[in-house]
């Protein structure tokens, strides 16, 4: 049977088709708008995963460096005792040290009691060597503790938090990180001897990094945009309206001791607005092209309609030339006729 490509057919066929491209092309947009959305989220998650491992890298650096430096102060305090060296040349030495290094605003030997014997402190840029009157006990610290059980040779790293003089947070705070190991002289624990770490010092590496940083008991320490020393008040594991992560989140240890969190913020704003301005692109790109197939369709629908008319006009007019040469042949049989 030969199919006839009739008006009626020819507007189910275009819408048909019309259908079919339309439905192609707009699953098209949508897995490319959801591919570009994936992908620019998965960039920003790896910026974001790069800064926390910069920091981290950064703080395990610093670390290094503050452990061999109190292994080094220790070695010189025990190489004076072993050789009867006079306290107060030890005492100028640790001082020297301080002023040398501005990381650490603090230099302390405590003995086993847990009275402080030599306290070297950086104050207004100079150093201060505290009288005997002046001395601390520490017994009661917890890093004294810590430092006075491990073995020789160990670190102890103590917890970020605020520095206390006589059992009271510095006004203004004054934000310090440990380093402590014990004290010999020979195979006999003398004490323990350590360096406080001025850990705005480390601060000021992330600056303008997008980086905060919250201590075990989860309290901020360093970020530009929220209250110092406060409870964090976020949620790490927080996600925006659109199922972003808020933050990104990284926890990290100095030897194990004492866990701290390190966090950053993607730029979900910038997310959203490159997303949003490629769906706009995207949206506008499709209707052109779906409208193109429309148009496209229209024409083709025309110009059938327009050859239909033609034809018919055609047939009509070959019938009248038929009927017309019909009609002369019957009248050239006629007058022969009479003629005859």
């Amino acid at each position: 049977m030969k199919f006839k490509l009739t008006g009626v057919n020819l507007i189910i066929f275009s819408l048909i088709l019309f259908i079919v491209t339309n439905l192609l092309l707009w699953l098209s947009v949508a897995r490319r708008i959801s591919t570009y959305t994936a992908n620019t989220i998965e960039i920003e998650e790896v910026r974001a995963n790069n800064r926390l491992k910069q920091a981290e890298d950064r703080f395990l650096s610093l670390y290094e460096i503050s452990k061999k430096n109190v292994l080094f102060i220790r070695d010189i305090v025990e190489i004076d005792i072993e050789n009867n060296v006079d306290q107060s040349v030890t005492t100028q030495k640790i001082a020297k040290f301080i002023n040398l290094d501005d990381n650490y605003f603090q230099a302390r030997l405590i003995d086993t009691l847990g009275w402080e014997i030599i306290r070297a402190e950086y104050i207004d840029k100079s150093v201060f060597l505290y009288s005997p009157d002046r001395l601390q006990n520490k017994k009661d610290r917890y890093y004294f503790k810590e430092t006075l059980a491990s073995k020789k040779g160990n670190v102890f790293v103590s917890n970020l938090d605020l520095n206390m003089e006589d059992g009271k947070i510095e006004n203004p705070p004054r934000p310090t990180v440990r380093f402590f190991t014990p004290l010999f002289n020979g195979s006999e624990k003398i004490g323990v001897i350590g360096l406080n770490l001025n850990i705005l010092k480390w601060f000021e590496h992330f600056e303008d990094k997008n980086i905060g940083i919250l201590n075990s008991e989860n309290e901020v320490y360093f970020d530009e945009n929220m209250p110092l020393y406060k409870k964090f008040d976020g949620d790490l594991s927080k996600k925006d309206e659109d199922g972003h992560p808020e933050y990104f989140s990284k926890k990290t240890s100095l030897e194990g001791n004492y866990f701290w969190t390190l966090y950053t913020k993607p730029d979900n704003s910038k997310i959203h607005s490159r997303v949003t301005a490629f769906k706009k692109s995207t949206y506008r790109n499709a209707a052109i092209l779906s409208s193109g197939v429309l148009f496209f369709l229209l024409i083709a629908y025309a110009l059938n309609r327009k050859n239909m008319n033609i034809s018919k006009l055609k047939q009509s007019v070959d019938n009248r030339l038929s009927e017309r040469e019909i009609l002369i042949k019957e009248i050239h049989h006629r007058v022969k006729n009479n003629l005859q």
